[in-house]
């Protein structure tokens, strides 16, 4: 069931009828045995200006330490270098699931303060932010959800 709702391209009918739609999790795979639409994904994202829609991706979640599906970080980083999808993208919290927590995978490349400067971030929200941030999320996208979600003028 989640594999079909992952499918970016089964978004396309509200957007064409003009519907505000937020991809969740940037339509990441939640299990490893799922199938990885991170292209797909981004190559919807990129026409979205130019069709008029209005398409925004979630980044709730990207930096869960998921052991059962341990590709989806290597998604997120892949969505975090494609800069010219970065205006359309948002974060909103998944609040309460466990996001940001120091793997192996996740620590690559810290130096010892940035390690610490994790472990010691009790607050699991802000925990993700710091993860996103490293990934290269600009501060934009930490901000860009109450706009879209008419919270703010």
């Amino acid at each position: 069931m989640y594999t079909m709702l992952n499918r970016p391209d089964v978004l396309l009918p509200a957007l064409e009828a003009g519907v505000t739609v937020i991809a969740a999790h940037c339509s990441l795979p939640v299990w490893d045995s799922d199938p990885d639409y991170t292209y797909e994904f981004i190559r919807l994202m990129y026409p979205a200006k130019e069709n008029g829609w209005n398409l925004y991706a979630d980044l709730s979640a990207l930096a869960v330490p998921c052991l059962l599906c341990p590709k989806r970080y290597k998604s997120a980083r892949k969505i975090a270098k494609e800069k010219g999808i970065h205006d359309r993208l948002l974060l909103r919290s998944d609040f309460s699931v466990v996001v940001g927590s120091v793997i192996p995978e996740l620590s690559d490349g810290l130096d010892l303060e940035e390690l610490s400067d994790l472990l010691g971030t009790s607050n699991p929200l802000d925990r993700n932010v710091k993860w996103l941030r490293r990934l290269g999320f600009s501060q934009a996208v930490f901000e860009r959800g109450a706009q879209v979600l008419g919270l703010t003028t």
